[in-house]
């Protein structure tokens, strides 16, 4: 995603892991806003805020790509 971009991801649970790995991964390039929280449906909209340079990293989840 740019900056400026949002996405909306909605889930039968709190993706308070998916947080947690945004948080690790990409530190203050995303705010996190919950537009339902619960308990059958959680709706959790991910803005991009800022972009960094490619530092060669990968863009894998956890180098599941093998990448």
């Amino acid at each position: 995603m740019e900056a400026g971009q949002a996405l909306v991801i909605v889930n039968d649970h709190d993706p308070v892991p998916l947080r947690r790995q945004f948080a690790a991964r990409t530190p203050g390039q995303f705010d996190w806003t919950y537009l339902e929280a619960g308990p059958a449906l959680w709706r959790v909209q991910i803005d991009k805020t800022a972009n960094t340079a490619d530092e060669g990293g990968s863009c894998c989840s956890g180098g599941a790509c093998g990448g």
